[in-house]
């Protein structure tokens, strides 16, 4: 079902591996995104086949393996992320929107270019990822479209910026 994000929140999209921070590495870089997305500074919002991608991720015996690495679970076998609890953490943080056209700036990594479709599509004005394919087309978008692609480690001092603020 296809909510909608309030005037007061901004819209964002997230790249896979900036949710792999959120659901499952715990990564310090990415609590300021929660809590800007606890506080409806920032809604998420994925297309479909973000979220099977997601899904796919984590079904992947390397990324069961750094996990085990990142928490430090002495006698868990690889395998033993919760995909469930993750995708529906996932569900609640994050509102799905119909695939988007091609934008007309290619990014080179084909599988990156649909997070960057659906920013545009939707106006976001943010794409938070960690990928260099993407980040690499920080300058064209913004200048483009308006849109920050940013590292959510950008963000810095626990404070995202307000709904108003321009990166």
């Amino acid at each position: 079902m296809e909510r909608s994000h309030s005037t007061e929140t901004r819209p964002a999209v997230i790249d896979t591996n900036v949710w792999l921070d959120l659901l499952v590495f715990e990564d310090p870089s990415a609590i300021p995104l929660r809590a800007a997305m606890q506080a409806r500074a920032l809604q998420s919002v994925h297309a479909r086949a973000m979220r099977d991608e997601l899904e796919d991720v984590l079904r992947r015996p390397a990324i069961s393996a750094h996990a085990l690495r990142v928490h430090g679970r002495a006698g868990r076998a690889a395998g033993d992320i919760d995909v469930a609890g993750c995708l529906a953490r996932f569900d609640a943080m994050s509102i799905e929107h119909p695939a988007a056209p091609d934008c007309g700036l290619a990014c080179r990594d084909p599988d990156d270019q649909k997070f960057l479709d659906l920013a545009v599509a939707l106006r976001c004005p943010w794409l938070l990822s960690k990928d260099r394919a993407l980040l690499d087309l920080a300058r064209s978008a913004r200048r483009r479209f308006g849109l920050a692609i940013v590292a959510p480690r950008t963000v810095g001092d626990g404070a995202w910026p307000a709904p108003g603020a321009n990166l």
